[in-house]
């Protein structure tokens, strides 16, 4: 459980790709819970930035959100991607009663990507549930614009279960830039 504050920071000062992670667990069997006085920050000025993520990306416990997550990543010689909660299977339960922020920008002359995901889950089994706030931004800033542009706020490749945005939830996802 999270009552406070975690935040993490990567920074290159060359081309090298980096990762700034707030939560980090290699499966989740148990419960991950950032209450509604907690505060997960992660900025990476370099290219990936996680507000809580799996290493294997296995989520089977609950992963709960009544706080603030805000994952920041931007990149001027790679891609840029920034998730708010990352879980590639998620076989247990993802809630976000709280403010979920992610934001990726690239400025990157060369084809780069800027893709900024709320929440995260490639294979959904069992059941996520916004009734917070979610707000994905990618922006791609170069006068190329090469590389795609992506926001979701909530994506889930194959969904096997639930996907509910309830009461007053709100989810916006929003992609800049042209090609």
């Amino acid at each position: 459980i999270n009552d406070g504050s975690v935040s993490a920071n990567a920074e290159t000062l060359s081309n090298a790709a980096t990762k700034a992670v707030g939560i980090y667990t290699d499966s989740n069997f148990g419960n991950i819970r950032n209450s509604t006085s907690g505060s997960i920050m992660a900025v990476a000025n370099g290219s990936r930035a996680y507000g809580i993520a799996t290493k294997n990306n296995y989520n089977y416990g609950d992963i709960t959100n009544e706080g603030n997550i805000s994952a920041d990543a931007s990149s001027k010689d790679d891609d840029a991607t920034a998730f708010g909660i990352k879980a590639d299977r998620n076989d247990g339960k993802i809630e976000n009663s709280g403010s979920i922020t992610a934001e990726a920008t690239s400025s990157s002359y060369f084809k780069h990507d800027a893709n900024a995901y709320g929440i995260f889950a490639s294979s959904n089994n069992n059941d996520i549930l916004n009734s917070g706030s979610i707000t994905a931004a990618a922006v791609k800033s170069d006068s190329n614009n090469n590389g795609d542009i992506k926001a979701f706020g909530i994506y889930a490749d194959e969904n096997n279960g639930s996907i509910s945005n309830t009461g007053s939830g709100s989810i916006t996802a929003n992609a800049e830039g042209s090609r």
